[in-house]
């Protein structure tokens, strides 16, 4: 086994360092920002002693260093933020995609370990502004910050895209009457529940920025989802810019324009206030300001 070399050594005692301080925050603590704090300093310090070789020096070393010797050493609570899914959910994430042909290309050459490339991802995903850097990522989980970055995030969403219409897919007509049974007593012939929410994007769009500026005051794209009664996702619309109200998001989708193959007679969702009434959408009444006091 090759010796490592002081810059490696360096590497992984700052690695180290980090780990317990993050350990010891959460411990007496639990501060979010000191944590942010310490991962932006390890971070830093990467970045000065991988830079610092004889000259310019700008490749990170390829290794699992965070996902073995820091990932693995956080509790619950902080391994759900930096990745936003538990370890339990993270673990059924790996061993649904490990065995997908996009990690066993022939002709594609050595890839990290899928567990890897799944946390980068998620990691990726759950980040913004500074922390969702390319540069900053690459440093923290020792990959390459030019196009690596990029292809790994492509390649889990592809695999993930493969697996969609198996967990996200409308009831048929049968699946819909069950449900209806099942909830008569509570809102009769109701099949779901709808609702918007933004996704906000690391950063501004270089192209028709304005529109993805949303009234939460940050560049965002809207999502429309649809659940049943026991929280099963059925339907998903991404992709419309965060400025876009709900009712417009709900007039442009296919459950609005094409509702004779989603519902059957009398069958609809519910909504919040924000969407208009249709046939197949109920939504609460509005608040008027005009209206009297029943009490005076």
């Amino acid at each position: 086994m090759p010796k490592k070399g002081f810059r490696e050594k360096l590497t992984d005692a700052l690695i180290d360092e980090a780990a317990e301080e993050i350990m010891d925050i959460e411990e007496i603590e639990r501060d979010d920002d000191a944590v942010d704090a310490v991962l932006d300093e390890l971070a830093d310090n990467i970045s000065v002693i991988m830079e610092c070789r004889r000259g310019d020096y700008s490749t990170i070393p390829k290794s699992d260093i965070w996902r073995n010797n820091i990932l693995t050493t956080l509790d619950e609570d902080r391994f759900r933020q930096m990745l936003r899914v538990d370890r339990d959910q993270y673990n059924m994430l790996v061993d649904l995609i490990k065995n997908d042909e996009e990690f066993n290309k022939a002709h594609s050459c050595k890839q990290f370990s899928v567990e890897l490339q799944l946390a980068i991802t998620l990691f990726r995903l759950g980040s913004s502004g500074e922390s969702a850097a390319f540069r900053k990522i690459a440093t923290i989980f020792g990959v390459g910050d030019g196009e690596t970055i990029s292809l790994i995030t492509k390649r889990i969403f592809r695999v993930f895209l493969r697996h969609q219409s198996k967990y996200i897919y409308w009831p048929n007509e049968v699946e819909r009457s069950k449900i209806v049974s099942d909830t008569f007593d509570e809102l009769p012939f109701c099949i779901g529940y709808i609702d918007g929410t933004e996704i906000k994007l690391a950063e501004s769009p270089i192209e028709d920025h304005t529109s993805y500026f949303s009234r939460n005051h940050i560049y965002s794209i809207k999502a429309q989802i649809v659940c049943d009664y026991k929280r099963v996702i059925r339907h998903v619309v991404v992709g419309h810019p965060g400025s876009w109200h709900d009712a417009r998001k709900n007039r442009n989708s296919s459950l609005f324009q094409q509702n004779d193959q989603y519902f059957s007679s009398q069958q609809w969702i519910a909504g919040d206030s924000a969407y208009p009434l249709s046939a197949t959408l109920i939504a609460p009444y509005r608040s008027n300001a005009r209206q009297l006091d029943r009490n005076a």
